[in-house]
């Protein structure tokens, strides 16, 4: 949980938003991304498949996107947007406003993973500095 923005409440019916930016050779495969929302024992309502010319420096999505996920979360009625890619804080936080709901991007997904799985002093440390 982060101490310097006010975020939505996490919940656990998520849209799974698989996004093929063009600008990259390799992108998510939606089977992974599931996967990965899974083991997060997130419960998957919806799923959109985006292909992305270019980012938004400030949104990450264009508004047309944008508007197609807002679209899709309450269609769903999702409480968390999962995204299979990175998004800067700045891009998270404008993103959430415009969704009213929480928004989680691929690697804080899979430290959400791992933060429950932590035993040992260390483990627990990695998981704290990397959230």
């Amino acid at each position: 949980m982060s101490f310097f923005i006010d975020r939505p409440a996490a919940g656990t019916r998520a849209l799974l938003v698989v996004v093929h930016p063009r600008w990259l050779e390799d992108s998510e495969h939606p089977d992974e991304f599931r996967e990965l929302a899974r083991a997060a024992n997130a419960e998957i309502v919806g799923e959109l498949e985006l292909n992305l010319s270019k980012p938004d420096a400030g949104m990450y999505f264009s508004k047309g996107k944008l508007e197609e996920v807002v679209a899709a979360a309450e269609r769903c009625e999702a409480e968390v947007v999962l995204v299979s890619e990175d998004l800067s804080p700045a891009q998270e936080r404008n993103i959430e406003k415009r969704l009213q709901r929480r928004l989680v991007g691929r690697t804080e997904l899979i430290i959400d993973i791992f933060a429950p799985r932590a035993r040992t002093p260390e483990g627990k440390l990695q998981v704290e500095l990397a959230q």
